[in-house]
């Protein structure tokens, strides 16, 4: 939800507290701050609690803004949710819908998956297992592409360059090499600050995304996103 100069994320239950958490130690001071959302503090709208940031894109050209979410890591899941036994059709009819060729002859005959198959199926059928991230959604002035559509089964070296060869013409108003350009010296500054950064040296990072955005006048940026299962390492 946007209201004015902020964004408003609702409270997500066991999520919200710890995503608090982390984002008031990004804005203490380390090297991931600059990559991270300004955190405001936690509001309550009709009751319900909200995590208050500013919102990083109003400085772009909304006509021609475009953005791209990356989904981070090799899982993209918590361990704890793996135990989930609980039958879905609500799952189970949307991965059908996505890519039936996965599901088992029991999944078929019974109309249900659990959710822990359903987070294990997403992340073999991307990229996630084989290169660490997925793109999870594309959006540009004339085209919405999501991770439940399209992007559901992009998981091979040539699937993900055509899809990233799709956001950066759409992205770059006519200049798509100085926008990919732009964007690779960002990512080179956003692998220092992790190299730096005390506070991702001791955590596992889960399902957080990277969030890549351009317009037209030449105006680009990414910033990670979603911390809401960032957990100490175990290690």
């Amino acid at each position: 939800m946007v209201r004015g100069d902020y964004f408003y994320k609702r409270e997500v239950a066991n999520r919200f507290d710890n995503e608090c958490a982390i984002l008031q130690r990004l804005g203490e001071g380390d090297t991931m701050s600059a990559f991270a959302p300004e955190f405001m503090g936690v509001e309550s709208i009709d009751d319900v609690r909200y995590l208050k940031m500013r919102h990083f894109l109003l400085a772009f050209d909304q006509a021609t803004l475009c953005q791209m979410d990356v989904k981070l890591g090799v899982r993209t899941h918590a361990e704890s949710e793996l135990s989930s036994t609980k039958p879905r059709k609500d799952l189970f009819e949307r991965l059908q819908s996505m890519n039936p060729s996965v599901l088992t002859v029991e999944e078929l005959a019974a109309g249900s998956i659990t959710k822990a198959r359903w987070m294990t199926l997403r992340d073999t059928m991307s990229s996630t297992r084989k290169h660490g991230f997925r793109i999870d959604g594309i959006i540009t002035p004339t085209t919405r592409r999501t991770a439940f559509g399209d992007l559901a089964n992009v998981a091979e070296d040539a699937q993900i360059l055509e899809t990233l060869r799709y956001f950066f013409p759409a992205a770059a108003g006519g200049q798509p090499q100085a926008t990919a350009a732009k964007l690779l010296e960002r990512l080179g500054d956003l692998e220092r600050a992790l190299r730096q950064s005390t506070l991702f040296a001791e955590s596992e990072v889960i399902g957080s995304s990277v969030l890549f955005a351009a317009d037209a006048t030449g105006r680009c940026g990414l910033w990670v996103l979603d911390f809401g299962l960032t957990v100490p390492s175990p290690c």
